[in-house]
């Protein structure tokens, strides 16, 4: 998904390259969006993780399903795969070819 969001925007970062973006300017736009992007996933995935507690709570064996504790530590490690498969695609943004990604059209 996070891939799939740069490829979307290979134009406007060849456009902003071409105009002499740096590669770490491009990393962090991108980084940034793709940052909005998780923590919206972990935002709504914890809304329902909250709500669905009850649900789940004879599969559990010593621990509440609402744990903050849990969560907490399950939203940190998402977090973590969030922004290591972030790392790939904001690379490969700040190394487009600015010919190459305006000829794609």
């Amino acid at each position: 998904m996070l891939s799939y969001i740069v490829t979307q925007r290979t134009k406007e970062i060849g456009i902003r390259v071409a105009l002499g973006a740096r590669p770490a300017a491009v990393i962090a736009m991108v980084s940034r969006r793709l940052s909005l992007v998780v923590c919206g996933g972990l935002a709504t995935g914890t809304l329902a993780a909250w709500s669905l507690a009850g649900v789940v709570r004879t599969f559990l064996f010593q621990t509440e399903p609402a744990d903050p504790r849990i969560l907490a530590s399950v939203m940190g490690v998402l977090m973590l795969a969030g922004g290591l498969a972030a790392v790939v695609p904001a690379w490969r943004a700040a190394s487009v070819d600015p010919l190459h990604a305006l000829r794609d059209e």
